[in-house]
Formats: structure tokens, C-alpha cells, sequence
């Protein structure tokens, strides 16, 4: 371990990553951090709201109630984050 850079640890999830511009805050807090011979690492989580939406795709599942509404809504979700974020083909290949 001696004579390796730090590692500094960044966490992130819901409300800081509910949307695209949330998102290109988060790179931007950590592109400011690359200061020095620190290592950086980034773990994202779940988006505003997108766990409590599993859990409900999880009841309606136990219901034996259809999910294909619900679940399309979250494939938009996150469909519309990466169509902001990426180039179209890197977005095409994300979806």
C-alpha cells in the first residue's frame, strides 16, 4: 500500500441523480476532485424514485398483475437520461 495514491470514494444516488442534469452535476463535482494522484472511484445508484418503483413492480408482480406499463415507464426513464447524456450511438447501444 505504500506509495499508492489515496483513493477517494464518491457515492451517489437518488435525488442526486434523478434526472440528466443532476447527472452532469455529479460529473462535475467529480471532475473537480482529480486534483493530485488521487484515485478516484464512483458508485451510482438507483434514481429518485426508481426503487420505490421496483418495489411496486415487485407487488403488482405478486399480484399476478400485469407490469409492462410500469416497466416501460422505467426503460423511458432511462432511455431519455442516456439519449441527453450520450452520442446517439453510444445511447442506441445503451438502450
Amino acid at each position: 500500500m505504500s506509495g499508492q495514491s489515496p483513493w477517494v470514494v464518491h457515492k451517489f444516488g437518488g435525488s442526486s441523480v434523478a434526472d440528466a442534469t443532476c447527472f452532469r452535476r455529479v460529473a462535475a463535482i467529480i471532475l473537480a476532485r482529480r486534483e493530485g494522484r488521487v484515485r478516484l472511484a464512483t458508485v451510482v445508484s438507483a434514481c429518485k424514485g426508481v426503487t420505490d418503483a421496483l418495489y411496486a413492480l415487485v407487488k403488482l408482480a405478486e399480484g399476478r398483475k400485469d407490469t409492462a406499463e410500469a416497466l416501460a415507464a422505467l426503460e423511458r426513464r432511462h432511455t431519455e437520461i442516456a439519449g441527453e447524456l450520450l452520442s446517439t450511438s453510444a445511447a442506441a447501444e445503451f438502450t
